[in-house]
């Protein structure tokens, strides 16, 4: 997909909702778990101060309108309640292979990111180098979980016993 100039310099505005919560994680020393960003935004009343916004192939955005129609973000706090879970309470980014279940979607305007106190008092970079190092980050703390399992699975598979089992089976 070829972007303009202007699409490109509206689409450096935004920054999606994964990349926000790599982007706390990543700023934060030691990286704070997903469950405890997501803990700290629900106290702090993050989705009655943020505005979410939905994507059109990155040629234009649109404000979504459930703030102005209850006086909070549904996508925010729908997405913060899912976060703030056992489930990611080991995690410092999300796995790739969970992102569909989190309906993820939607974007913040940097410029309002920056104006919230409590975003603030993280003291975050918003610099788009700092935003892919985090991306990075995701992608190299991704591979390191996977590929231990790929290897005790390809381990477990590869002994002359299961290949036995396997050769049995497939008869």
């Amino acid at each position: 997909m070829d972007f303009s100039t202007k699409q490109y310099q509206e689409m450096r505005k935004y920054i999606d909702v994964i990349e926000f919560i790599h982007l706390i994680s990543y700023s934060t020393k030691p990286n704070i778990k997903i469950d405890r960003i997501a803990a700290y935004l629900i106290n702090e009343d993050f989705d009655k101060q943020v505005t979410s916004y939905f994507s059109h192939k990155g040629k234009s955005y649109s404000k979504d309108l459930h703030k102005d129609n209850f006086g909070f973000d549904l996508n925010t706090r729908e997405f913060l309640t899912k976060c703030d879970s056992i489930k990611y309470a080991v995690s410092k980014y999300f796995l790739f292979r969970e992102l569909e279940e989190l309906e993820a979607d939607f974007y913040y305007l940097l410029e309002d990111l920056e104006s919230i106190e409590c975003i603030k008092n993280l003291e975050i970079d918003f610099d788009r180098l700092t935003i892919q190092k985090a991306e990075d980050a995701a992608v190299d703390w991704n591979e390191q979980i996977e590929k231990p399992i790929h290897k005790v699975l390809s381990g477990v598979f590869d002994s002359p016993e299961t290949r036995y089992l396997v050769d049995l089976l497939q008869k």
